[in-house]
């Protein structure tokens, strides 16, 4: 029992204690129905995965941020039990610089298979940085994503319907400066790893349903 639901049942009590019986059936409908749910994007399956980031701008400095994010991946869709066996992320970087050449660069059909994966997630950044606004760092991240079928040497999630999906599924990713500042974020490399791991579960949420609370916020564990 979490405690976002202990919550909405002492809210209950304090309803049924102050209201008239005419507002009390109002007042149990508006505890215990459904929280709102954002269905996944794709469902996908339950096969040996890995999470590859590129960063064909070079927008994510330093690299490490790279791998934050294809790791905060990794550890959402685990933790929800979307897929059983993940890849270690730092594996798949690793072929990548070994097996990549100045003006023949390594497929990702390559990639995957080296490290054993069936199927593998792709993050392109195409965006990536910290403002400086007047009320204080704004960081913004845009990225695709691609799921890659490495097995049949195709793409699952987007479908080329003909609608710009060939691209990839566009993910943009903010952090105000009111939730930095409740989880005391106040310096620029703090606020690029918590950007950049809100990215990766940003990713992830796109092969999960996720459920919010009433004011937009994900349940804890979602």
């Amino acid at each position: 029992m979490n405690l976002y639901f202990l919550a909405r049942c002492f809210c209950l009590l304090l309803l049924l204690l102050t209201a008239g019986s005419c507002n009390i059936a109002q007042a149990v409908d508006a505890v215990t129905r459904p929280d709102p749910e954002i269905k996944a994007k794709y469902e996908i399956s339950d096969r040996t995965t890995v999470v590859i980031v590129d960063d064909p701008g070079s927008h994510v400095n330093p690299v490490r941020l790279r791998r934050e994010i294809a790791s905060s991946a990794t550890e959402k869709l685990l933790q929800r039990r979307a897929i059983s066996d993940m890849i270690d992320p730092r594996d798949a970087f690793q072929v990548a610089r070994k097996l990549d050449k100045p003006g023949d660069p390594v497929s990702l059909d390559d990639i995957g298979r080296a490290v054993g994966a069936s199927q593998l997630i792709y993050i392109e950044v195409i965006g990536f940085g910290i403002q400086q606004g007047p009320r204080g760092l704004q960081p913004r991240a845009d990225l695709r994503v691609k799921l890659i079928d490495v097995d049949g040497r195709r793409r699952l999630f987007p479908a080329d319907d003909g609608s710009g999906g060939s691209f990839g599924a566009s993910v943009s990713v903010s952090v105000t400066q009111q939730e930095l500042q409740s989880i005391g974020v106040d310096r620029l490399n703090e606020a690029q790893m918590e950007l950049a791991k809100r990215s990766g579960v940003a990713v992830a949420r796109l092969f999960v349903n996720t459920k919010y609370t009433p004011s937009g916020d994900p349940l804890l564990g979602q």
